[in-house]
C-alpha cells in the first residue's frame, strides 16, 4: 500500500520557501536542552522518548518530491538510535553548539533528533531535542517536552501508561482546513483587509537595513534578564492600561525604530499562534503564522492614547491573522515595486511554558539559538520559566549589529519603558532616547578633549618654528619644482614687505587669492598672513559669478591673482625680485584670536556662506588631529583638494606645521 501524500499548509510553505533560500543550514532548526534535577535512569528516559515518537504520528511527518511538487506524508514508526553524551566543563560549549547547529536533510528523512546526556560534575542529566521548524513551533516544542517528561515520570513511578495523546488530532486535519480556507470567502475578506492596511506606499522614505547581501544571515543572540522589580512595573502598568505586555513592548520597539529611522511609519512583523481551538492547541505540528503591524507614530499624541488605540486595532489584525504571510509580503512588494525587506524588526512574545506539576520529575528547559536570522533583528520577550522575570532576547545579524550596539539598544528600550511608566500621558515627541548614562558620556567624557597647548601662538609663530627646525628640508613639491622651508619663508617675507609698503596691507584686512595650485599660491598665503591679514581662497576654476560673489561678500580689500579679473582692487601676482621693495619687514600686531582665513560653504542649499577661522581655532584643530594621526615620522602628504574646500587647509597646514613635505598636485 502506497503512502498517503498531503499538501503543505501555508505556514509550512513559508518555512519551505525559507529553507530553499537558506539551504544546508540550521536556520529552521528548533533545539534545546531539558535538564532533570535528579539522577537519571537513562534506559527509562530513552524508552520515554521512543514511546513519545511512536505515539505521536505528527512528529514522524516527512517530505518528498512528487511530480515537481513538495508533499508530506506520515512515516511509520521505526526504532532509532539515541546517542548519549557525557558532559563536562571542557566539552559542554562545543556539544551545545553542535546540537544547536543540527541540519536536517529535508526529503525522506526524519526531521527530529534526540540525545541524552549526563553532567559529570553533579550526575544530573536529561536530553537534547532538535526538530525542524516545518513540523513544529514553540507551542509544539512545549508539548513535546511536557509529554516526554510525563512518560518518563510515569515509568520511574511504574504507573500505567496511556500513550494515545495527540494521536486523536492528526496534522492532516489542519492540512484539510488550510486548503478549505484558501478557497473560502474568508480568504478573500482577509486579503481585502491587508490590502486596505497597506493602501498607501509608506516605504518611499523607509530606510531598510537590507544593504548587505541577503546571504549574510549569520547572527548572534544577546539575552538580558529583567529584575523582578522591572518585570512587575511592566506587568502592573499593562494591567492599569488594559493592554498586554506584548502590545506594550511592540509599541516601545516601534517608538525606538521610529526615532532611529526618522520615520513615522513603522512596519514590524510578529508571529501569531494561529491555533483557534482546543483541538489545534492539542495537535503537534506547525501552526504559527506571521502578520505585519503597520504602526503610524504621531508625535503629538500621548503614549497612553496611542497604545490604547493600538490595542483596539489589534483585534482587527487578529481577526485576519490566518492570511498567508508569504502572500502578504509578495503582494506588498509587488504593489509598490519594492526589492528590499519591507520590515527590519520582528517582535515575538514567548509564553508557552512547559507543564510542571507535582506528578512529574523536577526539570527545566532551555532553548538554543541556531546562529542564523533571516531578518536584521528579532526581539523576543521571554516569559517561559517560573521566575516571574521577563527576559529580553535580541537575535541580530552580525553584518549589521555588534553586541555593544545591541546592549545600547536594550538600555534605551528600558529607558523608554521607565519614562512612559512614570508618566503615561507623556507626549511621544517628549520621550527621550538617550539614556542618562549616554548623556553623561556625551557631555563629560566625549567632550573632555582639553589638551595643553600654546593657545597664544599664531600660525605664523608655528610656521617660524618649523623653519628653524627644518630650514633645508623640502616644504613643497609642485610641477617638478621644489622649495625648502627656508626658501619658502624668505619668498613669502619678501612679498609681504611688498604688500605692506605698496598696498598698505595691515591686520583686519581680508585678502582674496585667486591662483592656480602652485608654489606661488603657498607663497601668497604665507605673505598675506605675515601682513596680519586673513585670506580667502578662491578656486580659479569656479564660475566667474561665484568668484565675484565671494570677493564682494568677504569685503576683500584686495584680490591677488595672475588672471585679468577686470576689477579695481586687484594685485597682479609677480614674484620678480625687481618688484620687491627692499625695506624691513614689519611684524603685524595680531593675536591668536585674529582671523586667519574665511571659509565658504559649498552653497548647495543656497548662496555660499562664509565662516571665519581664527589662528587659535586652527591651532586647536592642529593639536587635536595630531593626537589621532601620526605626523611624527618622515612622511610626504599629497594635496588634491580644491583650494576653496576646507580639506585643503588641513592638507596644507597640518603637513607644514608638522615639518613634513607637501606634494601639491596641479589639478
Amino acid at each position: 500500500m502506497g503512502k498517503k501524500l498531503f499538501d503543505l499548509t501555508c505556514p509550512q510553505q513559508s518555512i519551505m520557501n525559507m529553507e530553499q533560500f537558506y539551504p544546508n543550514t540550521s536556520m529552521n532548526t528548533i533545539s534545546g536542552i531539558v535538564t532533570i534535577h535528579d539522577k537519571v535512569d537513562f534506559s527509562l528516559l530513552k524508552k520515554a522518548i521512543h514511546l513519545f515518537v511512536k505515539s505521536t504520528d505528527n512528529i514522524r511527518y516527512q517530505f518528498c518530491m512528487e511530480q515537481n511538487s513538495i508533499k508530506q506524508y506520515e512515516k511509520e514508526y521505526e526504532n532509532f538510535y539515541i546517542k548519549h553524551y557525557n558532559i563536562n566543563s571542557e566539552n559542554r560549549d562545543k556539544i551545545y553548539d553542535n546540537i544547536s547547529k543540527t541540519c536536517f536533510p529535508l526529503y525522506d528523512s526524519p526531521l527530529y533528533y534526540f540525545a541524552t546526556f549526563e553532567n559529570e560534575e553533579d550526575l544530573t542529566g536529561g536530553f537534547f531535542i532538535c526538530v525542524h521548524h516545518i513540523i513544529s513551533d514553540a507551542w509544539t516544542m512545549g508539548m513535546l517536552v511536557s509529554s516526554v517528561i510525563s512518560i518518563y515520570s510515569k515509568l520511574i513511578k511504574k504507573e500505567n501508561l496511556s500513550i494515545d495523546f495527540n494521536n486523536n488530532f492528526p496534522y492532516s486535519d489542519f492540512v484539510d482546513q488550510d486548503l478549505a480556507y484558501l478557497n473560502s470567502p474568508k480568504f478573500k475578506l482577509d486579503q481585502d483587509f491587508w490590502d486596505d492596511v497597506f493602501e498607501e506606499n509608506i516605504f518611499e522614505d523607509y530606510e531598510s537595513y537590507n544593504t548587505i547581501s541577503q546571504l549574510d544571515y549569520e547572527a548572534s543572540r544577546a539575552e538580558f534578564k529583567l529584575s523582578k522589580k522591572m518585570t512587575l512595573k511592566i506587568t502592573d502598568f499593562c494591567k492599569q492600561l488594559k493592554v498586554s505586555p506584548f502590545t506594550f513592548m511592540l509599541f516601545i520597539m516601534a517608538i525606538y525604530e521610529s526615532r532611529i529611522k526618522q520615520s513615522n511609519h513603522i512596519v514590524i512583523s510578529t508571529p501569531i499562534l494561529n491555533r483557534s481551538g482546543q483541538k489545534e492547541k492539542n495537535t503537534f505540528g506547525l501552526f504559527v503564522n506571521n502578520i505585519l503591524y503597520k504602526l503610524d507614530i504621531d508625535d503629538s499624541t500621548s503614549f497612553c492614547d496611542a497604545i490604547t488605540s493600538l490595542s483596539k486595532s489589534q483585534f482587527s489584525y487578529l481577526r485576519h491573522q490566518r492570511y498567508p504571510f508569504q502572500d502578504l509580503i509578495a503582494h506588498v512588494k509587488d504593489k509598490f515595486q519594492l526589492k528590499d525587506n519591507i520590515y527590519n524588526i520582528a517582535v515575538s512574545y514567548q509564553n508557552a511554558r512547559t507543564n510542571h506539576d507535582e506528578n512529574t520529575v523536577d526539570y527545566d528547559c532551555k532553548w538554543f539559538f541556531s546562529g542564523y536570522s533571516a531578518i536584521p533583528l528579532l526581539f523576543h520577550i521571554y516569559d517561559l520559566d517560573n521566575t516571574s522575570c521577563f527576559s529580553f532576547i535580541y537575535d541580530y545579524q552580525n553584518k549589521i549589529f555588534d553586541f555593544s550596539q545591541i546592549k545600547d539598544m536594550h538600555h534605551r528600550i528600558l529607558y523608554i519603558c521607565e519614562q512612559v511608566i512614570d508618566n503615561p500621558n507623556i507626549l511621544i515627541k517628549n520621550i527621550e532616547l538617550t539614556t542618562e548614562e549616554e548623556k553623561y558620556m556625551i557631555l563629560n567624557e566625549f567632550n573632555n578633549t582639553s589638551l595643553p597647548y600654546s593657545s597664544k601662538k599664531t600660525i605664523i609663530d608655528l610656521w617660524k618654528k618649523q623653519v628653524s627646525l627644518h630650514p633645508n628640508k623640502t616644504a613643497i613639491i609642485c610641477d617638478n619644482k621644489k622649495v625648502s622651508f627656508k626658501e619658502l619663508d624668505d619668498l613669502s617675507t619678501k612679498f609681504a614687505i611688498y604688500l605692506q609698503r605698496k598696498y598698505r596691507l595691515k591686520s583686519g584686512h581680508n585678502i582674496s587669492i585667486v591662483l592656480n595650485r602652485s608654489i606661488d599660491l603657498i607663497v601668497a598665503i604665507l605673505s598675506v598672513l605675515k601682513c596680519g591679514c586673513s585670506y580667502v581662497l578662491i578656486d580659479p576654476l569656479h564660475p566667474s559669478d561665484r568668484q565675484e560673489y565671494m570677493i564682494q561678500s568677504s569685503d576683500s580689500k584686495y584680490v591677488i591673482s595672475d588672471l585679468d579679473l577686470k576689477i579695481d582692487n586687484q594685485i597682479y601676482w609677480n614674484l620678480d625680485t625687481k618688484l620687491i621693495i627692499r625695506s624691513q619687514y614689519q611684524k603685524p600686531n595680531i593675536s591668536s584670536n585674529s582671523p586667519m582665513y574665511l571659509l565658504y560653504t559649498s552653497g548647495t542649499t543656497g548662496m555660499p556662506k562664509a565662516v571665519t577661522v581664527t589662528h587659535k581655532n586652527f591651532h586647536n584643530y592642529l593639536v587635536g588631529i595630531s593626537q589621532v594621526v601620526d605626523y611624527s615620522s618622515e612622511k610626504t602628504v599629497l594635496s588634491m583638494a580644491s583650494i576653496s574646500f576646507d580639506v585643503f587647509g588641513y592638507e596644507l597646514w597640518v603637513t607644514l606645521l608638522n615639518g613634513l613635505t607637501l606634494v601639491l598636485s596641479t589639478r
